[in-house]
């Protein structure tokens, strides 16, 4: 008997929720429709403002117009709120990218910069070929151990004799050793007899100190003085000469004189 009324009682409780469930589906949907309704209706009243003259209300009557606002006409009022649900919008300060433009001016070259390090050494080059052959002299010069020397055919005192050899690109003769003087000694036969001539030895710097042209000291080397010289006779006898008086040994007489010389190249 219990087990019946409790199967009773369960059927209607299902009942009752299967009706229940039924009203809340039914009052969703009319809910629902309602508003479909009301959005539709929504869009009608908004595209008759948009197509109605400009100015007018909905009753008909004439809108008081904005003066700071833009006057559109229907068509564009449509069409500008359908690109405007459609646009996309830009943040505030943005802008569209155009397209590249001109390369710019090229800037001033920058400061050198710092030194680098030194580079390795390069190769040893191809040694170089000896010199075999002794230098010619030119015209007029004769030669001896690889040096050129000529014979003047005029007289100058010492230090006009000393330019000339100059002019030509050479100085005074500078017997320095037995075998120049010797070979220079049988060249001057050529002179007259009694011919006193000059060669590059002097003290006119300080008196008793002998130096050649090239600015070296006779000091203690040799020399071929004849006995009893350089005396620097009246104290004037400064300059070197090769005297016949004396079977051209060496004497020193004053400067001034005009006589031969001999120029070495």
């Amino acid at each position: 008997m219990a087990a019946c009324i409790l199967s009773i009682v369960t059927t209607v409780a299902l009942v009752v929720v299967v009706l229940e469930v039924r009203n809340l589906r039914a009052e969703l949907g009319t809910k629902l429709r309602h508003k479909e309704v009301t959005l539709d209706g929504r869009d009608f009243a908004e595209l008759q403002d948009s197509m109605r003259p400009e100015g007018q209300g909905s009753d008909g009557d004439v809108m008081a117009e904005d003066p700071g606002k833009e006057r559109l006409t229907g068509k564009e009022s449509y069409h500008r709120s359908k690109r405007s649900a459609n646009s996309v919008t830009m943040p505030v300060g943005s802008c569209l990218q155009g397209p590249p433009g001109p390369p710019g001016v090229p800037g001033r070259d920058g400061l050198p910069g710092a030194a680098g390090s030194p580079g390795r050494d390069g190769r040893d080059g191809q040694p170089g070929t000896v010199c075999t052959g002794n230098p010619t002299c030119p015209s007029g010069y004769v030669k001896f151990q690889n040096r050129c020397f000529s014979f003047s055919t005029d007289r100058e005192n010492y230090v006009g004799a000393r330019s000339a050899c100059q002019a030509a690109g050479g100085h005074l003769a500078m017997p320095k050793d037995q075998a120049t003087s010797s070979f220079l000694v049988n060249q001057l036969t050529r002179y007259p007899s009694g011919s006193n001539v000059w060669f590059g030895l002097t003290d006119q710097v300080e008196e008793g100190t002998w130096v050649w042209e090239d600015g070296t000291l006779l000091g203690t080397g040799w020399s071929d003085w004849s006995p009893g010289q350089p005396n620097d006779y009246n104290s004037v006898e400064d300059c070197a000469e090769w005297r016949t008086g004396y079977g051209y040994k060496w004497n020193d007489r004053p400067c001034s004189t005009n006589q031969y010389y001999v120029c070495e190249l």
